[in-house]
């Protein structure tokens, strides 16, 4: 397999290839509208239990608020960033959703109006993971639970040694979930028994908050250590099968996902300098590198466009052949993060303003911003309220987010 050097690609910035992305896009299915709502579930942090952050959904521009419900903390006086990392799921016509206030709520999409909530009597920082019967989530006191999806009852809980701040995942009879101290957890889905565990074995005094979810794909899990090391540990055993150095240490690395994708065959994961690696998933072999713009997030979407976006500009690429599609500056500053549906590329960015040039005179605002994914043009912005530290979620026609503010706000069509 080639692997390209895109930095210098991007110097001969050719012209954009419309076939290439009409290629990619095909691939993908022919953009119609939704059939109905929830036909198309997010049922968990970044889509699925690959963490692709992609949809076939397709969204309708221009957008508008249609609700927005608290589930943050209020504080007045907190040392640490005010932040909400828990990003809301979609399922059977249901919002899902959790903040620092500690619980999680099920919210009609229409209204906003909560079917159940349920107080974890802690934080919630990690996503939730949803399925038929079940609402699987970790706590920053250690405890994951699930809950019965319709009534919000207690089905199991589990305590590990450390704050869980990632999503789980589910599969088959197995919840799956990565707590901070660089463990890896499966437990029995029926009785919540401890079927294994995977130490890292990354013993430091300080470990940094890495929110890296596990990614699942083929009966294995990838997941990113606090170390920088991205390691393929069996579903089955928990046996480390393969193990690659990605970065030496994540406690100064720049921001950026952290969390890895699976997808043909491929596993891709930042690197280096905001650099995006795709390693084989069989061997962990490099097979190329992304490194045209320090990526703080990125998108492989299952056709042939690849979308980096980092803290001035956000590029398109196609991945077979290295040409740049689309190219074009970030006017509403620093990506946090990007998701594809069908039609569009929907982006989180987050500007700082300082008064006098004075950092504690400075506020910091979110914006969420909607491009066609063919042409990288605008299709939609809106300011938001305040930052974003969580991703957005989408479902057919419908985006949900969490504001650092505590806000959990749906946005259909206007």
């Amino acid at each position: 397999m080639k692997s390209y050097d895109f930095r210098i690609l991007l110097k001969k910035r050719p012209a954009r290839l419309a076939a290439a992305v009409v290629l990619a896009l095909t691939a993908w299915g022919c953009a119609a509208g939704p059939s109905g709502p929830m036909d198309r579930p997010w049922p968990t942090y970044l889509h699925d239990e690959a963490r692709t952050n992609t949809t076939d959904a397709v969204l309708t521009v221009p957008m508008k608020k249609a609700w927005d419900a608290d589930v943050g903390d209020y504080r007045f006086f907190y040392p640490l960033p005010d932040q909400e990392l828990s990003t809301p799921a979609f399922y059977g016509g249901v919002v899902y959703a959790a903040g620092t206030e500690g619980e999680l709520k099920a919210l009609d999409p229409a209204t906003g109006r909560a079917h159940w909530s349920f107080d974890a009597g802690v934080p919630l920082e990690a996503p939730p993971a949803v399925t038929e019967e079940r609402v699987c989530f970790g706590s920053s006191n250690g405890v994951v639970r699930c809950l019965e999806r319709e009534t919000g009852k207690e089905l199991l809980s589990f305590q590990a040694r450390s704050e869980v701040i990632t999503a789980p995942v589910i599969s088959d009879d197995r919840l799956y979930f990565a707590s901070s101290d660089d463990k890896v957890h499966a437990l029995d889905l029926e009785t919540g028994g401890e079927v294994w565990t995977h130490s890292h074995g990354t013993y430091r005094t300080v470990t940094p908050r890495v929110a890296s979810s596990p990614a699942f794909s083929d009966g294995s899990l990838f997941v990113l250590f606090s170390d920088g090391a991205l390691t393929r540990v069996s579903a089955e055993t928990g046996r480390e099968e393969w193990s690659k150095t990605i970065a030496e240490g994540l406690m100064n690395a720049p921001p950026g996902r952290r969390t890895p994708v699976v997808l043909g065959g491929r596993v891709y994961v930042t690197g280096p300098e905001g650099s995006v690696l795709g390693l084989s998933a069989d061997t962990g072999e490099t097979l190329g590198v992304y490194n045209m713009i320090p990526a703080r997030d990125f998108i492989v979407t299952p056709g042939r466009t690849f979308v980096l976006a980092g803290e001035e500009r956000v590029v398109a690429v196609d991945r077979l052949s290295g040409a740049i599609l689309w190219d074009r500056d970030l006017e509403y500053g620093p990506v946090s993060q990007v998701l594809a549906t069908r039609n569009h590329l929907v982006m989180i960015s987050n500007r700082t303003t300082r008064l006098f040039g004075l950092d504690f005179l400075s506020r910091t605002r979110g914006h969420i911003q909607i491009l066609d994914l063919e042409t990288g043009e605008t299709a939609w912005d809106r300011k938001l309220s305040s930052s974003v530290s969580s991703g957005v979620s989408a479902s057919d026609a419908l985006l949900a987010l969490v504001t650092d503010e505590g806000d959990v706000t749906v946005y259909g069509p206007k």
